[in-house]
Formats: structure tokens, C-alpha cells, sequence
């Protein structure tokens, strides 16, 4: 039995899982600072139970609760206790009860470790989140091979979201609002991006991903002290006047091309163009100003198709397309390289 004195108690509830009693517990944030334990990080990777801190991740997550004092979220934590611990309900068959951790306890994080250091530098500026809550799983500890598998288990499957999946579910960035109301605008854009994959599949009848468009976007739109309606205003304005002089884009809008044969065909149909013509678009805009958009007709004139021997050594790799970032810089200098030929704009 666990003294009441000096020891740590928690709500929680009990369950059985893989045959082994566990429980669910609310955690005060006040208790994280003072809960855990880490690994030395002195100690080598076989003898310590997780990975060492990366402090460059804590800002990140501190922030994010900082900035979201009434809608940031956070999953439970993953714990084991090294010590006493007793559950105590209203009788034994009762499923929630209390947690009480001895103080001379130990309990190792087996998941979780950089969103508790998070907290507890959130706490240090924001001391009234010390009466929220978290949710801690905790397990017996049952030795260092154990916790090891433990934190194997629980990453060996995770699957982080798509950049273009969190971009088109985050609602809290205000440059990816305005993004996703300015595509609703563009043609070649609406109606065709790819949500949920990293790259178009071949059959897709999307032309190009949400991060590539906002990619393309910030480069068209950096280090321009512009208002949040005039960012919107030059994306749109930008890529439909793009549209007008790429016939392909226009024959896609119409629907005598598909997206598909765009791809095959024509290099204006992939991510690496729009992130070229952002850079193209900046580079006019901050040496003509809002008359960049009649310097377009240029682009008219050039070849984009992927069998295009200019293209070689530019974007094209014998018949693949790079998309690198060199191939982009290369992409955008070709295009700046065509525009000051046709007008002379040496």
C-alpha cells in the first residue's frame, strides 16, 4: 500500500490490454514538471529506454500551445512506473477509481517526451496552464527491454500526415486560408488539387498537390510587405495570367486536354513549373511593380513541352523531370533568360 503522504494522485480509469492491467489517468500539467524521469543521454542507445531530447523541437510545440491558449491539443502520454502505485476505486471490480504513484516512484516516458518538455516550458510563461490536463497511460514497468519495445511499438507505425492533407485541415495559418480561398479563384487550379498524396498518381485527374500551389505561392509572394488581400489578390491575378498565355493550361480548363496527358506531355504540368513561375513572378514584381503581369506574353512563346531539346539539362534529365530545388533556380533562370531575349530587358 502506497503512503498517502508526499504521494502523487490522479483520476484515472483501469483496463486490461494484451493481458496486462493499465491505466488511463488526468494528469494535472503542474504534475508533468515533477512526474517524470529521462535517460542519462551520457548513457549509449542499448541501455537507455528512448531517444535522446531533441531541444530543437521544443520551441516548435511550446509555441504552438502558447499561440492556441483555448484550442491546442495534445494525445496522452506514454508512461511506465518503476516503483509502488496503488488503484483505488469503491470496490475491486470498479473501473475508475484513483492512482496513487508512491513518491519514491520512478516513471519513464515511453512516448511523448518533447510534447512533457513542451509543457513544462509553456508552464514556465503561461503558469495558470498548471490546472489543466493531460491524459497519461501508464503501464507497469517491467525492465529496459520491455520499455525499449514499448517505444518501438508505439512509432513503429505512425505515419505522418501528407503536407498537403495538414495544410488543407489547418485553419489556424493565415497565408494557407488565403491560400485555399484565392484557388477557389484560379482555373487550373480549382477543382484540381490533390489533397490527400504527396505526388500525383498517374491516372489522377488532379493537376497539382495543395503543398505544390503553396510552395509556388510563397515563392511568388516573398519578402513583398503586402496586406493579407493583396497577397490573395497577386496570387490570383498572377496564375490566371498565366493561364491566358499557356494554351495548354487553358485547352486543361476547357477540357480538350486532361491532366493526365498535361503530365505526359508538357513539364507546365507539374509541380517543379508553378514553383519556377512563383520565382518568375517575384523577380518581374519587384523590378517592374504592378506592371509585372503585361511582362507575361513572353511565356506564350516558349516550348514547355517535356520533348523540348531547351528544356535538356534545364528541368528535363534525359525523359524525367527533376524537382529538386536546383531544377527549379534552373527552371526559373531559363524563363527569366527567354523573357529578357523578347524584351530585351538586359
Amino acid at each position: 500500500m502506497v503512503s498517502q503522504t508526499a504521494a502523487i494522485e490522479m483520476s484515472a480509469v483501469k483496463g486490461v490490454q494484451a493481458g496486462a492491467v493499465y491505466y488511463s489517468a488526468m494528469c494535472p500539467i503542474e504534475f508533468v514538471v515533477k512526474l517524470f524521469k529521462y535517460n542519462d543521454e551520457s548513457l549509449p542507445p542499448e541501455m537507455r529506454s528512448q531517444r535522446i531530447l531533441n531541444k530543437a523541437r521544443i520551441p516548435e510545440i511550446r509555441d504552438y500551445i502558447l499561440e492556441n491558449p483555448t484550442s491546442y491539443i495534445f494525445s496522452a502520454l506514454t508512461a511506465s512506473i518503476d516503483g509502488e502505485f496503488d488503484f483505488i476505486s469503491q470496490d475491486s471490480t470498479a473501473q475508475v477509481g484513483i492512482l496513487r504513484i508512491g513518491a519514491d516512484s520512478q516513471i519513464i516516458v515511453n512516448d511523448g517526451q518533447h510534447r512533457r518538455q513542451a509543457l513544462i516550458e509553456a508552464l514556465k510563461q503561461k503558469p495558470e496552464l498548471r490546472s489543466e490536463h493531460i491524459v497519461i497511460v501508464f503501464y507497469r514497468d517491467q525492465g529496459l527491454v520491455r520499455s525499449q519495445q514499448m517505444f518501438s511499438d508505439l512509432n513503429k507505425h505512425a505515419v505522418k500526415p501528407t503536407r498537403s492533407l495538414s495544410l488543407h485541415y489547418d485553419s489556424r495559418d493565415p497565408f494557407n486560408i488565403l491560400l485555399k480561398s484565392a484557388i477557389l479563384e484560379i482555373p487550373i487550379f480549382k477543382d484540381k488539387v490533390e489533397i490527400c498524396k504527396a505526388t500525383i498518381s498517374n491516372r489522377s485527374k488532379n493537376v497539382f498537390t495543395l503543398s505544390g500551389i503553396s510552395n509556388a505561392a510563397k515563392l511568388l509572394t516573398s519578402s513583398l510587405e503586402l496586406e493579407e488581400n493583396q497577397t490573395k489578390e497577386m496570387i490570383v491575378s498572377f496564375f490566371n495570367a498565366c493561364r491566358d498565355k499557356l494554351t495548354e493550361w487553358k485547352d486543361v480548363i476547357c477540357g480538350t486536354l486532361s491532366p493526365v496527358d498535361l503530365r505526359k506531355g508538357y513539364v507546365s504540368g507539374h509541380a517543379v513549373f508553378i514553383k519556377a513561375l512563383g520565382i518568375v513572378g517575384n523577380t518581374l514584381f519587384k523590378k517592374h511593380g504592378e506592371a509585372y503581369l503585361g511582362k507575361l506574353t513572353f511565356l506564350s512563346k516558349i516550348d514547355f513541352q517535356r520533348n523540348s531539346p531547351l528544356l535538356q539539362g534545364v528541368v528535363m534529365n534525359g525523359k524525367r523531370i527533376g524537382g529538386a530545388d536546383i531544377y527549379i533556380n534552373s527552371l526559373s533562370k531559363f524563363i527569366l533568360k527567354n523573357f529578357e531575349e523578347e524584351a530585351g530587358d538586359k
